[in-house]
């Protein structure tokens, strides 16, 4: 297995932290340290870099609070936007794609050209060349707060050697008990941490059919018995570094009683929307105001679109769509109609 030396002069390179800062703002520039920093950049970004050089840089305190996301409460932990979310994007796009080679096909979240569509595509074509099949889904147990500081740290070293680069990580790492949500480094961590038990499924199981989606993991074969063997594996398998599966397991026969995995929920012969987002489209159709609706229904038509679900779109929301775009255009009439 090839490890990677010399990274750390590509970590500090100016030019690395000024793309790491313009990724890093992404949906952040109404912050108030974004906007003071963006009115002249070259300074912090110079700063930042001596930090890092003289080894000086460590992982700021966590400010924390409780946020209701995916319809659970998680606790979220927050980083000062300098130094500390510029540094960990420019870590990112340095180690990132090195990591990223490592990944199996089938593992999906928090990775380029590989989110929630993606993986129903992926899906769908195993389920259409393997009809008849029988799943098996797992969660983890409290994944991101239970993961093992010095575990994630070996699969670091796995991939890179260079010892300043390994130094900046271990501080990011060694600031938290596990990885803290919130950390973009954490996103990409929590996807390492179980690659090797990606590919101990996928070259010692043999297990075609297998899909995770961060720690949703899905089993799928036509002998029933066959994957309640692979559970048992897996699971063993899980704990040797240090993670614990929820109880509750679910067994599914997809042709009859589907798979819910990624907002879809899989039939083989088609794929319907999760009751929990079709709820929401519902709620969202429910919204007075005619502006804030057609924003906010938009990404509703992304999920749709791509899944036999238009008569849902029909039924709830083109019909409110019309109305409302009526009321829009007779006190906003589009330019140059008449």
């Amino acid at each position: 297995m090839k490890r990677h030396g010399n990274l750390f002069e590509k970590i500090v390179d100016i030019d690395n932290l000024r793309l790491a800062h313009q990724l890093a703002q992404r949906g952040k520039r109404h912050y108030t340290a974004v906007k003071k920093i963006n009115k002249d950049p070259e300074p912090y970004l110079l700063e930042i870099q001596k930090m890092l050089i003289a080894g000086t840089f460590t992982t700021s305190e966590y400010q924390t609070e409780l946020r209701f996301d995916g319809g659970k409460l998680r606790l979220i932990h927050k980083l000062p936007y300098f130094p500390d979310r510029i540094v960990q994007h420019a870590i990112m796009l340095v180690c990132g794609p090195i990591w990223r080679k490592s990944f199996i096909r089938d593992t999906f979240q928090s990775i380029e050209d590989r989110g929630t569509h993606d993986a129903r595509r992926r899906v769908e074509k195993f389920l259409k060349a393997n009809p008849n099949c029988h799943a098996i889904k797992i969660d983890i147990e409290k994944y991101y707060p239970s993961t093992k500081n010095e575990v994630v740290k070996a699969c670091i070293r796995m991939k890179i050697k260079c010892f300043k680069t390994l130094r900046l990580l271990y501080d990011i790492i060694d600031s938290h008990t596990g990885l803290p949500i919130g950390n973009f480094t954490s996103q990409y961590l929590g996807n390492l941490l179980l690659t090797a038990f990606d590919w101990w499924v996928k070259q010692t199981i043999k297990l075609k059919g297998y899909f995770r989606y961060c720690d949703d993991i899905v089993f799928m074969h036509t002998n029933s018995a066959y994957l309640h063997d692979i559970y048992l594996l897996a699971k063993e398998k899980l704990t040797t570094i240090g993670l614990q599966l929820k109880n509750k397991v679910h067994y599914r026969y997809i042709s009859k009683q589907g798979l819910d995995f990624c907002g879809f929920v899989f039939f083989g012969t088609h794929t319907k929307l999760r009751k929990k987002i079709a709820g929401s489209l519902k709620e969202k159709a429910k919204q007075k105001d005619p502006e804030k609706l057609l924003k906010s229904l938009m990404s509703y038509w992304g999920w749709i679109k791509r899944i036999q679900a238009k008569g849902l779109w029909r039924k709830i929301v083109s019909n409110e769509i019309l109305r409302l775009t009526d009321s829009i255009y007779a006190t906003k009439p589009l330019r140059g109609t008449v």
